[in-house]
């Protein structure tokens, strides 16, 4: 039958506090191998919890919880349509006080905010476009104007007034489909994906026009900005550095293991690469070259992407026993 669930645990110690049902006999019949019937990330302002799902009739269910795991809303946000059987992966953006849900759907996506206390929806805008996408909003300040950023549907990056959801700007570019987020600084904005073409791309907020490309693809997993240097896991486990101005290819090299579908982090000063076969990766950054200097096997599988939580690195990994599978949550301490 199966079922979709909201859990919280302890950062302290790891014990389960609750789990609360929310859907059940609803999933899906086919997704995507990689993507799963729980994979928006959930997410909190502070007060209440929020959990995003696709379901078996292709809609979207966004709840809102309390800390103690009572629902105190939930909508059904809209139908996403889309012309591959992958399923739905975009995570939610808590804005001040609503939380925007992005629909990349075929012919018919939209943004749209609801009241994070109440549920009711404050706006509604369209985003049509022939193909479907799978990229998930960021809330950044480009250009001195806080934006939602977004790239992939309609073969375009574009900002949105987060208040309102009119676009401020768009600038076509890469491929029409993309699964991850873009980065950004304060005059550019980089992507990367994607289906059916392979680019990554920076695009000038400021001219309107993009900056640079290359021929390399991050699709699922998101890139990272760290001084100056855009770095970036392609599919089969090259990683490249970018310098982010004009793109040039400071260095790439293969990794030690692969694939992946985890996007790279930051934190305490390294970048931290997860792969599909349970390897964690410390990586020093510099423009020089590849510095691994730190590796650990976690478990036997990690698709999804760590959490960075004051000084602790959170990692959601998958054991086998046989064909019996189960998961495993750990805190990493960075100190």
């Amino acid at each position: 039958m199966g079922t979709q669930s909201a859990l919280a645990y302890s950062t302290a110690t790891g014990e389960l506090l609750w789990e609360t049902v929310l859907l059940e006999g609803e999933l899906p019949d086919g997704i995507h191998g990689n993507n799963t019937h729980a994979s928006p990330t959930s997410i909190s302002d502070g007060e209440r919890v929020f959990a995003l799902f696709y379901t078996s009739d292709k809609s979207l269910r966004l709840f809102a919880l309390n800390k103690d795991g009572e629902v105190l809303w939930k909508k059904k946000v809209g139908v996403f349509e889309s012309e591959y059987t992958f399923g739905y992966g975009s995570t939610p953006v808590i804005v001040d006080n609503t939380i925007v849900v992005s629909n990349d759907s075929i012919g018919t996506g939209y943004l749209v905010a609801y009241d994070t206390a109440s549920g009711e929806e404050v706006w509604r805008v369209s985003r049509a476009s022939q193909k479907s996408s799978f990229g998930t909003l960021a809330l950044g300040k480009v250009s001195g104007r806080e934006q939602l950023l977004t790239s992939g549907h309609g073969q375009r990056v574009a900002g949105f007034d987060p208040k309102t959801g009119r676009e401020l700007w768009s600038v076509q570019g890469g491929p029409p489909v993309t699964a991850n987020t873009v980065v950004w600084d304060d005059r550019f904005v980089y992507a990367s994906g994607g289906f059916p073409g392979r680019e990554t791309w920076a695009t000038d907020v400021v001219s309107g026009e993009v900056a640079w490309t290359s021929p390399a693809k991050c699709y699922e997993q998101s890139m990272i900005l760290v001084d100056g240097s855009l770095y970036g896991v392609s599919e089969g486990g090259l990683m490249y550095c970018w310098n982010a101005a004009n793109g040039e290819i400071r260095w790439r090299e293969r990794l030690p293991k692969s694939p992946e579908s985890a996007s790279l982090v930051y934190a305490g000063g390294y970048l931290y690469h997860a792969n599909e076969e349970g390897d964690v990766i410390a990586i020093e950054p510099n423009e020089v070259g590849l510095k691994v200097v730190g590796e650990s096997k976690l478990g036997d599988e990690i698709f999804a992407s760590p959490a960075v939580v004051r000084n602790r690195l959170y990692f959601r990994v998958a054991n086998y026993e046989g064909e019996e599978r189960s998961e495993m949550l750990y805190a990493i301490g960075l100190e």
